[in-house]
């Protein structure tokens, strides 16, 4: 091993032993009873060569143990222990290899699990900033390659177990051979160190090629339509194709040095066998039943040793992913949020009010949000307009908490929402984005997202509310319509009224659209204002929209720019009884084109 690996090692090591601390003990106990049992066997395996060479008439130190149980000093008996021996040897490595199986895959599985529920309880001013493709290749390839390395630690541990046991019998035959080999395997593991600091080195390579195999493989999937568009398609093709081909020249080099060491391993071998052979009959003078468990016992030492370093080359190439997977751990894990709290301690009778906050992300330049303050009333809509850049996504993530205010606060009724409140207030908070997500499973799936509880009449009044009710009914399975990849078997309207019906369904306090009509066309646009006309009253709503006739319809209207509120008007009160189509004025028509 090397140096720098140690700590990482005894990290990975300490893991895999809290992971399963029966499995690991249970294991090493198979493994180790495996080994001695197999020693045992080679210790009968002497007398039964000395039994065929005088036939019984020496006196060995296995007659006073047969006698014990009954039976005689001869041949037959000592071929029956020996062979009960190998088979108990057998059975015993049979159990221990299931429990190894189980062992390395359960360690995996709840590191998979362990880091996807890190990601969703992490806070999003947290995740915000991670790649998706990067998230993707640790939880797939990554970690499936930590699991090899778990698979290459209980091989080695095995490896450095039966490698004892094998010099321990070396020993009884001729301490002189047992030093002499022990040597010079130590002395082969050494003149190696460099081989494993490399398969190290190639780990950590072979990781960052990985993400950005990943990460090209990501922009072409969700860019396919622009690419395909542009004319671009070569160019990504190209891109991945120098991605996979430095993939597979790591894994290649990695090969190479495996081969290499057991090239070595193999050659030195039969160096030691040879030298065992010859000291042995020809210096030492042993017996031909000695000489034979020496030569067995060489000839097992030399591929353990071979395999302690194929092993540890293994685990070293793995080492590197395991301490990303740990460093991204403990990182989600210090972002957690606190554990929700009943939703039910909110009930919007007055105002949602945002009082002075000022927001900076990490490394920004200027504040997104600086001392912002506003007032959206029960049952109001609030539409929110400015350029790119001027803070309306970080507003929209504050009222939502997802982020907590660097100064200043977020009330709800007067009740200030602390970051433990955040996640119960979520629970009561509808969000429609620009960007609908939607899972390739049927209409029915996507809209329990909103309440996993809901009736199929809870699921038509919300579609309903959405006026995306009659377009349901139309299609050929209804609710359980497949709606296929990211809702492409779905119009672009059709896919934001579904996703509005499911942010309805949660019976939210405040409903927030994200410039979720944004890429809409006119005929959907107006749908959409209609649904805005109908919930008056009964829901808070924060558009943030550029359209006149939804902006229009709000209540009043905040301009931002720069992080600031730089406008704030209310809209004019109608005549009683008065209500105007979609798209016509509401009293004063609001001028906003100029901060669009």
């Amino acid at each position: 091993m090397t140096a720098r690996a140690l700590p990482a090692l005894r990290d990975f090591a300490r893991a895999l032993l809290a992971s399963s601390p029966g499995g690991v003990t249970l294991s090493f106990a198979l493994l180790l009873a495996a080994g001695l049992t197999e020693g045992a066997s080679l210790l009968v395996f002497v007398p039964a060569v000395q039994l065929l060479q005088d036939g019984g008439s020496g006196n060995h130190y296995l007659a006073p143990l047969l006698g014990a149980v009954g039976l005689r000093y001869a041949l037959g008996p000592v071929l029956v222990l020996c062979v009960t021996l190998i088979s108990l040897r057998a059975l015993l490595m049979y159990a221990k290899s299931r429990y190894a199986v189980r062992l390395h895959l359960g360690f995996a599985d709840s590191l998979r699990l362990r880091l996807y529920r890190a990601l969703g309880d992490a806070r999003w001013d947290c995740t915000r900033t991670l790649l998706g493709a990067d998230l993707e290749e640790l939880l797939t390839s990554g970690i499936d390659r930590v699991q090899s390395g778990v698979w290459a630690l209980i091989l080695l541990a095995q490896a450095l177990v039966l490698l004892t046991v094998y010099l321990t019998l070396s020993a009884f035959a001729s301490p002189a051979i047992t030093v002499l080999v022990g040597v010079a395997g130590g002395a082969l593991l050494l003149g190696l160190h460099g081989q494993r600091r490399q398969a190290a080195l190639l780990g950590k390579r072979l990781g960052e090629d990985r993400q950005a195999s990943f990460r090209e493989l990501s922009a072409l999937v969700h860019g396919l339509k622009v690419a395909k568009s542009f004319g671009t398609e070569a160019a990504h093709a190209q891109r991945f194709a120098s991605t996979v081909d430095a993939t597979r020249a790591g894994y290649l080099r990695y090969a190479a040095l495996t081969a290499k060491s057991a090239l070595m391993f193999q050659t030195a071998a039969g160096m030691l066998l040879a030298t065992a052979i010859y000291l042995g009959a020809r210096q030492l003078t042993l017996d031909l039943a000695t000489l034979l468990v020496l030569v067995f016992c060489v000839v097992r030492l030399a591929p353990y040793l071979g395999q302690i370093q194929a092993f540890a080359q293994e685990l070293l190439f793995a080492l590197p992913t395991w301490q990303r997977v740990r460093e991204l751990e403990a990182r989600l894990l210090a972002a957690r949020e606190s554990p929700p709290l009943g939703g039910e301690r909110f009930a919007l009778r007055q105002a949602v009010q945002v009082d002075g906050v000022s927001v900076r992300y990490p490394g920004g330049a200027r504040l997104a949000l600086d001392a912002v303050s506003l007032l959206l009333p029960a049952g109001s809509c609030t539409a929110l307009v400015g350029a790119s850049g001027a803070g309306k996504s970080t507003l929209a993530d504050l009222l939502l908490g997802l982020i907590a205010p660097d100064s200043g606060g977020l009330r709800v009724d007067g009740q200030l929402l602390t970051p433990v409140l955040a996640r119960a207030w979520r629970r009561r908070v509808g969000y429609v984005p620009q960007e609908t997500f939607l899972l390739p499973e049927s209409i029915r799936v996507n809209l329990l997202l909103g309440d996993p509880d809901a009736g199929d009449d809870a699921l038509w009044s919300a579609l309903a509310d959405a006026a995306a009710d009659e377009f349901v009914r139309a299609l050929p399975h209804g609710l359980d319509t497949q709606v296929g990849e990211r809702g492409a078997r779905l119009s672009g309207g059709e896919r934001q009224r579904l996703a509005l019906a499911r942010a309805l369904l949660r019976r939210p306090l405040l409903l927030v659209l994200d410039e979720a009509t944004s890429a809409l066309d006119a005929g959907n646009q107006e749908r959409i204002g209609q649904v805005l006309a109908r919930l008056q009253g009964r829901v808070t709503v924060l558009l943030i929209a550029h359209h006149p006739s939804l902006v229009e319809q709000a209540d009043q209207v905040v301009v931002l720019g720069a992080g600031r509120v730089i406008e704030q008007r209310q809209r004019a009160a109608r005549p009683a009884g008065h209500e105007p189509e979609i798209g016509s004025s509401r009293g004063e028509r609001l001028s906003i084109a100029s901060h669009g």
